[in-house]
């Protein structure tokens, strides 16, 4: 698997987004959209330089999902508006979040040995792993919001709205767990097919070992 595929994927889907974003913005362009698209397209090349550096392994696989992320994320929910376009959109990003994070822990735990522990405890490292990102994410969004004098976090939005201020907040985290149980789902479908995915996914690992 060709470390630099999920690069050039990236590296077009950031073009593109920064290409629509610009043309249909010409009178409103936000600064910070486009430093974020930007940014967004040096994520992949920038993990692959310092894991080379640090020598340390990496596989493509991981790559290939933090890609899907920023896409959803950066250039369909910024470059494309998603976010203003779908009301939903956020939550189901947060819930994909933390599907993915799932995945990732259990390819690392994969990859370096950690599939010898205990299914508990693995259960356990895996969502708090989750939920710790998902913690992550509100900070950066919180980061965001004094940058710009945004709402990410939806503070206003939610006492507008007679809730408690820090309501979006708490529900974006609840859906990232949603997003971990979902993945415990599969995981639990995939026992009764004799973890097939599972193998199909240790096999890959193996590959790029």
């Amino acid at each position: 698997m060709n470390k630099w595929y999920p690069v050039i994927i990236n590296t077009i889907g950031a073009v593109v987004s920064l290409l629509f974003y610009t043309f249909t913005h010409l009178e409103d362009i936000n600064s910070y959209v486009i430093i974020q698209i930007v940014v967004g397209a040096m994520i992949p090349f920038l993990l692959i330089v310092i894991t080379d550096l640090l020598k340390i392994k990496f596989p493509t696989i991981f790559n290939y999902l933090i890609v899907g992320l920023i896409v959803l994320a950066l250039y369909l929910g910024n470059g494309f508006s998603f976010y203003s376009l779908f009301s939903i959109y956020d939550k189901f990003l947060h819930t994909y979040f933390g599907f993915i994070c799932s995945l990732i822990m259990i390819c690392v735990l994969i990859y370096y040995g950690g599939e010898k522990l205990p299914t508990p405890l693995i259960l356990f490292v895996v969502f708090f792993f989750t939920l710790g990102l998902g913690g992550l994410w509100e900070i950066f969004e919180f980061v965001c919001d004094l940058v710009t004098s945004g709402d990410s976090l939806g503070i206003d939005k939610s006492i507008n709205n007679g809730f408690h201020p820090c309501t979006d907040i708490m529900v974006d985290l609840l859906v990232t767990m949603l997003g971990n149980l979902l993945f415990y789902l599969v995981l639990l479908i995939d026992k009764f097919n004799n973890f097939s995915l599972c193998h199909l996914l240790i096999e890959k690992l193996d590959k790029e070992k």
